[in-house]
């Protein structure tokens, strides 16, 4: 099942596929001239637990991501041409990053979030 989900106090839809276990796997944004990425913990009540391939790949203004503790899996590509990503948040539960999945020349900061 396929559906999408509008974060409304900055008016961003993401896509989603719904998988076998009840959780989401982020496939997409309607808005790729984000700079800061904040992904949600959950999508029309469903815990998103993985980001797709190429599913932000095309959000080349964004500079700084953070990924929410329920994510296990970024799957290949999944910012692909984030050429100007600078920061990226991870959280303890995840297991998984894909091949490229956060490819950018200015890539300075990774860091595990500390709850």
């Amino acid at each position: 099942m396929r559906g999408v989900c509008c974060a409304a106090e900055e008016q961003v839809v993401y896509q989603y596929e719904l998988k076998a276990d009840g959780t989401v796997e982020l496939t997409g944004v309607n808005q790729t001239d984000l700079e800061v990425m904040d992904i949600p913990a959950e999508v029309d009540g469903y815990k998103v637990t993985s980001i797709g391939v190429f599913a932000f790949g095309y959000c080349s203004r964004v500079f700084s991501v953070s990924i929410p503790e329920e994510v296990e899996v970024v799957k290949d590509d999944a910012f692909a041409n984030s050429r100007n990503l600078e920061s990226v948040s991870f959280p303890d539960s995840l297991v998984y990053v894909g091949g490229h999945a956060f490819r950018s020349k200015k890539l300075t900061e990774c860091y595990q979030r500390i709850e």
